[in-house]
């Protein structure tokens, strides 16, 4: 994959979004955690993610034919999105994605580069359906994904139990056509 740089961010700035490497790990723990503590929008397990826990996770990813970016902007870790491919024989066109960006980064585009980056990977490796579980109360990120040309498949509701309570959760997907 071509590392892509972007010039278009809302303030003017330059975002770098790259492979994930090993050393973005620590930074990466700490953004999902701090999201996952100060937030609503992605499920708190109350544990912390450890760098080696995320690196184990992201090389399962690479292995099953999933990848991991990164979003780099000023020298920091800006957001961080993971795809991963359905291990079933015969659903090896379909992958999963989440995304996190970090909370000073929000309504710059950094989100939707990174999806848009993540799309032209899953189209580069044959997949032609890309979903997404969202908390239903994470309205900002609904109205992303569909601006972005996801659309709702259905609620499941009461899916998510965590620290902070039950959660409703969107499932949205995304037909990927080929270039």
């Amino acid at each position: 994959m071509e590392v892509t740089r972007s010039t278009g961010l809302r303030d003017g700035s330059t975002c770098l979004v790259r492979l994930t490497i090993p050393s973005d790990f620590p930074a990466i723990a700490a953004l999902r955690d701090h999201i996952a503590s100060a937030e609503s929008t992605i499920a708190d397990t109350g544990e912390p993610t450890t760098p080696s826990l995320l690196g184990f996770t992201i090389a399962a990813l690479g292995q099953g034919g999933g990848v991991a970016l990164t979003a780099v902007r000023n020298d920091k870790i800006a957001g961080n999105l993971l795809i991963e491919r359905d291990p079933s024989p015969v659903k090896r066109h379909v992958a999963q994605f989440g995304v996190i960006v970090a909370p000073s980064c929000r309504s710059l585009g950094i989100g939707s580069l990174l999806i848009v980056q993540g799309e032209e990977w899953a189209r580069s490796a044959g997949i032609r359906l890309l979903t997404l579980e969202v908390f239903e109360s994470n309205t900002r990120a609904c109205m992303l994904y569909e601006r972005l040309g996801f659309h709702s498949d259905g609620v499941r509701r009461n899916y998510i139990i965590d620290a902070k309570g039950t959660h409703n959760v969107v499932l949205m997907s995304k037909e990927l056509h080929p270039d």
